[in-house]
């Protein structure tokens, strides 16, 4: 059961993270700094990737120390996501894409390294009493919740296609 729950966790992160791929680009220019709900786009992609990022792996602590947090230190700046109250910042493109790979990377290793025993663990996150499974169930439908919002931000803005992405191998 272990190795159908991660092969199945690993093709759900990696399906969700390709719709992610899809509301960068196709969204125009003159939209990435626009509203959508109570976020610019911009902020609700970057928030999207930063609590994916969070929630893929044990706490606050472990994820402001990964190396891409360091080299890109400026994107991070103070950690605006964890206070209370509505993000200022402004992400570039370029800086999400590279965020959005590196969140997919860290999913694939992640998932790969979870064991029945791990799994079945605490998660880590405070404000979650879950287990890492429930954590990963969670991350996941945080992330396609807000693929929904950018989705429809584009509709109505520029009525694309956008194709459903069912699994980590559809990449219609």
């Amino acid at each position: 059961m272990l190795d159908v729950t991660k092969v199945t966790l690993a093709s759900q992160y990696e399906a969700v993270f390709l719709s992610l791929q899809k509301c960068i680009d196709l969204c125009p220019d003159e939209t990435w700094d626009g509203l959508v709900a109570n976020h610019l786009y911009c902020q609700a992609i970057f928030h999207a990737l930063f609590f994916g990022d969070l929630y893929l792996g044990r706490g606050i602590d472990e994820m402001k120390s990964q190396s891409f947090h360091h080299d890109m230190a400026e994107m991070f700046r103070d950690y605006e996501e964890l206070a209370p109250h509505q993000p200022k910042c402004l992400y570039l493109r370029s800086d999400v894409q590279d965020y959005l790979s590196f969140c997919r990377a860290k999913a694939v290793r992640e998932v790969a390294a979870e064991t029945a025993e791990s799994l079945s663990a605490v998660a880590g996150i405070s404000w979650h009493q879950f287990s890492r499974l429930e954590m990963h169930v969670y991350n996941i439908r945080h992330l396609q919740h807000h693929v929904a919002q950018l989705n429809l931000r584009l509709r109505w803005n520029h009525n694309p296609e956008i194709a459903w992405v069912k699994h980590g191998d559809d990449r219609s």
